[in-house]
């Protein structure tokens, strides 16, 4: 069993550094660049979604 998960286990970060690195050619990256180069935006309401208690964990005043 063990080289079983071994195996699985490679064979998994074969594939995900696959998907890590995309080789861009030159107008590619310029193109990506420009997306990337604006400073963030703030986003009020995603600021006010983390601000609500979370659904998922229960109430400790109840």
């Amino acid at each position: 069993m063990t080289d079983v998960i071994t195996h699985a286990a490679d064979a998994e970060r074969e594939v995900l550094a696959d998907l890590r690195i995309v080789p861009l050619g030159a107008q590619a990256l310029t193109a990506w660049e420009a997306l990337n180069d604006p400073p963030a935006q703030e986003l009020p309401g995603l600021a006010a979604l983390f601000r609500r208690p979370s659904p998922f964990v229960e109430s400790i005043a109840g």
